[in-house]
């Protein structure tokens, strides 16, 4: 069996920053050319990337927003894929209110307003991982990289280094939007199970994000 190309594993730097910002644009969009953040906040893409490259500096960890908590694969010295993962609430608040605090602080009060007033409806799909778990997010390959089985090196050599330092450490959780069905795919193959399909039903939901439906998944790990 083929064991793929040789990759190499690191932290993200300060100058893997507009790379981060491609993965998190396209998680988003979750294999359509749906941007949600746009939408919900009302912005040019172009506008809301300049904001998450401030959020990201911060390194606030815990949450996706942060470049220490992300792990890089690089072939020949190109960067080819990424994760955001932390453990929940290791910081002592869930990952959903410091990335709710930084949202608030570095996006101009207008679009926080028009983003507050969808509140209600994206609730729907609202997730927040059980405390102690493996988040993963921002699942990231390089088109001309995909194929290669990167996605799943990058996400098992994570996991493994989060065991060797975890030792109470037992479960992993995930969401992924029923629109990207090739993640879901590559998340079932590696062991994940999902746990709750979650349904907006207001079709107001499809002017915001790719998808009126998520799974949240979970994975055993030990």
């Amino acid at each position: 069996m083929n064991p793929g190309p040789e990759l190499k594993f690191r932290r993200a730097f300060q100058s893997d920053i507009p790379f981060l910002i491609d993965a998190i644009v396209s998680a988003e969009k979750s294999g359509t050319e749906i941007f949600s953040y746009s939408n919900i906040f009302e912005m040019p893409e172009q506008d809301a990337r300049k904001i998450f490259a401030d959020i990201i500096a911060e390194d606030v960890r815990g949450q996706d927003l942060c470049i220490s908590d992300y792990f890089l694969a690089e072939i020949d010295g190109k960067v080819a894929g990424c994760i955001a993962s932390w453990i929940e609430g290791e910081g002592g608040q869930p990952s959903g209110v410091m990335k709710g605090t930084l949202l608030n602080y570095f996006f101009p009060k207008a679009n926080m307003l028009k983003a507050q007033a969808k509140k209600k409806v994206l609730d729907a799909l609202h997730f927040e991982a059980v405390k102690g778990t493996l988040v993963i997010e921002n699942c990231f390959t390089l088109p001309e990289f995909r194929g290669l089985g990167i996605l799943t090196r990058l996400m098992q050599e994570q996991t493994r280094l989060f065991l060797e330092s975890k030792s109470g450490l037992k479960n992993s959780q995930m969401r992924v939007l029923k629109t990207n069905r090739s993640a879901l795919e590559i998340y079932l193959k590696m062991g994940y199970k999902i746990i709750e399909e979650q349904h907006c039903p207001d079709p107001v939901i499809l002017k915001w994000l790719p998808s009126d439906t998520q799974y949240i998944l979970e994975r055993q790990l030990r």
